[in-house]
């Protein structure tokens, strides 16, 4: 996972105004990025729609760039992958119960 999480006109017509969650810029692919709220929900959005300088893994709350937000959410996902690899032995996957 990249990030977890634009402006108020987006082409998906969500906006993210005041009281909204933020967004993380999870992906670009060509023209357009992928943003995930942290609830899971996922906007399209064309790269200039987004605020200049925007790259993947910033957070976007209220159409800006909002250093708070992403330093906290990063630090939520670097929480939950240690969580998650508590129990991790390594080794290959199996998908088969012993």
């Amino acid at each position: 996972m990249k990030a977890w999480r634009v402006a108020a006109a987006l082409a998906a017509g969500v906006s993210c105004g005041p009281g909204r969650p933020p967004y993380v810029i999870d992906r670009v692919e060509g023209p357009r990025a992928v943003l995930v709220s942290e609830s899971g929900e996922v906007l399209n959005a064309a790269l200039e729609e987004l605020p200049a300088g925007a790259r993947e893994g910033d957070a976007v709350v209220d159409g800006r760039l909002d250093e708070r937000a992403r330093v906290r959410l990063e630090r939520a996902a670097e929480a939950l992958r240690r969580r998650l690899s508590q129990d991790d032995r390594g080794g290959d996957l199996s998908l088969v119960a012993p």
